[in-house]
């Protein structure tokens, strides 16, 4: 799923929490988060690419807080905000550029976690 269309879907699962959509979500950021071991294995095989492995990196960890808030809200269950604050830090490690790139959908993950405020039933 394109970071855009990743976006969007994240604004319209925000506005109605259709399970559904969750499950889109779901499955892009498992996707993403899986990948890094691919990546791991072609920067094994090209040291090349050595630049690209934080980005990797960063994705599969903002992707984890990803998931958990996705779960999170599909509960409804409201976080405190220590948790709140820790995964916003992990977004912010992620968010740092590498090998010239950013990750786009950090911002989009960001605003599963801020849901996670006011999640609670």
């Amino acid at each position: 799923m394109p970071a855009r269309r990743f976006g969007q879907t994240v604004d319209l699962y925000l506005g109605g929490k259709d399970a559904q959509v969750a499950e889109n979500l779901r499955a892009a950021l498992e996707r993403w988060k899986d990948n890094h071991a691919q990546v791991l294995a072609l920067v094994a095989a090209s040291p090349a690419l050595t630049e690209v492995e934080p980005l990797s990196l960063g994705l599969a960890r903002a992707c984890g807080v990803g998931l958990e808030a996705l779960a999170h809200l599909a509960k409804g269950e409201g976080q405190a905000a220590s948790w709140i604050e820790a995964r916003r830090q992990v977004l912010t490690d992620a968010a740092r550029p590498a090998a010239h790139a950013e990750l786009v959908v950090i911002k989009s993950i960001g605003r599963l976690v801020d849901a996670c405020a006011g999640a609670a039933k």
